[in-house]
């Protein structure tokens, strides 16, 4: 792996966040995050591109632990935090009790396909992650809709709201199942089992089941680490349903970035039914 400037790289996010606007309106968010009062809390000019702020895992308990400290220590407001939620980001946090940037957590390899929709077209297709950065706007997601049930399963397409990008020192997690599946992803990425929870890719063992995209499960064959020199990348989709947060990846289902912050109280509890 090719060491990280860490020095230059924090420049280079605080450089992006710095161009940022800000976010306006009274919106619901996912699991009591919203847009009410959002004060110094700034999305991208540029949503295909947020740059993750650390080169490696960023678990989360530390992501709510971040939030919990800022506004306990009065960095941030109660809007600002529920702004944050909404975002899915935590704050970096310096030692001198300063707030540097938002930062975004867990990822997928740049090469795990994921099903879009175009929304020009209206063709669905499987597309590289990668890919989808470059074309950010021509392009839908494929998501789980509202009350749906793995023998039914109901799909959406929704919009996102924004993209992340940036290294990952620690080795990712190739899941091959029975179906001939295989995606690669972060330690800490949820995946939705058969049994209806989602649970960290670090938590799966061989012969645990998963939910392809055709709604089957799927025995995991093989869970390989290995390390990649690209960026790793993952979407937030535009929702504020748990379900939403759902999307078809590698002919997986697996959360989205939601998974990994506003939605973490729900990781291992039954998220859909049979």
């Amino acid at each position: 792996m090719r060491k990280i400037n860490q020095r230059r790289f924090s420049v280079l996010l605080l450089a992006l966040l710095a161009g940022s606007v800000f976010a306006t309106g009274n919106v619901p968010g996912a699991r009591g995050g919203n847009l009410n009062n959002p004060g110094k809390i700034k999305p991208p000019d540029d949503p295909r591109n947020v740059m993750r702020c650390e080169n490696r895992e960023i678990t989360i308990k530390k992501c709510d632990d971040e939030r919990d400290y800022a506004l306990k220590m009065g960095l941030l407001t109660q809007g600002e935090f529920d702004a944050l939620l909404w975002w899915n980001l935590f704050p970096a946090i310096s030692r001198e009790n300063v707030i540097l940037g938002y930062c975004p957590c867990s990822c997928l390899d740049p090469k795990v396909p994921v099903y879009v929709r175009n929304i020009q077209t209206g063709k669905s297709q499987w597309l590289p992650i990668k890919d989808l950065k470059e074309q950010f706007h021509d392009y839908t997601v494929w998501t789980l809709d509202g009350v749906t049930e793995l023998s039914s399963l109901k799909l959406a397409h929704r919009q996102m709201r924004y993209m992340t990008n940036g290294p990952e020192l620690k080795p990712l997690i190739q899941i091959n199942t029975s179906d001939g599946s295989e995606i690669g992803v972060t330690e800490g990425h949820a995946l939705l089992k058969a049994s209806g929870e989602m649970t960290p890719a670090k938590e799966l063992l061989v012969g645990d089941s998963l939910v392809n995209a055709q709604g089957q499960a799927v025995k995991i064959r093989s869970l390989l680490p290995y390390t990649i020199e690209e960026n790793v990348m993952n979407l937030l989709t535009d929702t504020d349903t748990n379900t939403g947060h759902l999307i078809l990846a590698g002919n997986l289902i697996v959360g989205d970035l939601a998974w990994e912050n506003s939605l973490k109280s729900e990781t291992h509890a039954l998220i859909i039914r049979q």
